[in-house]
């Protein structure tokens, strides 16, 4: 169960997370950490760090996202992925479903809810 204050581990690139997230997050009682890239944020995770869940950035280099995922599965701990702003879709195609970091009050709580139900 994640915290009243949960710690979230923020993974991608230095620009991922906008001003406006990090104040909203932190608005919503979130203690972040990041955003750092892959290989840092698996150090953190391999030291003794308390860290609640994670959110990954979806548009990181194929590699790194692996590693990423990988350490946050063998440590059981609860991750989702994101994107910092919504993307334009193409004419037919249907829009992005996915979370958006970036976007506001609403998708923050939903983010958060989100990370709450897989750490159950």
């Amino acid at each position: 169960m994640i915290r009243s204050e949960p710690r979230v581990l923020i993974i991608g690139q230095p620009d991922f997370l906008s001003p406006e997230a990090e104040r909203e997050l932190a608005r919503q009682g979130t203690v972040i950490l990041g955003p750092h890239r892959a290989d840092r944020a698996i150090s953190l995770l391999q030291s003794s760090l308390k860290v609640d869940g994670a959110i990954i950035e979806l548009d990181m280099e194929e590699e790194a996202f692996s590693r990423a995922v990988d350490a946050l599965e063998k440590q059981g701990m609860p991750f989702l992925f994101a994107v910092s702003c919504r993307p334009q879709a193409e004419e037919g195609a249907r829009p992005y479903g996915g979370y958006v970091l970036g976007e506001g009050e609403a998708e923050i709580a939903a983010i958060l809810e989100a990370l709450s139900r897989e750490a159950e």
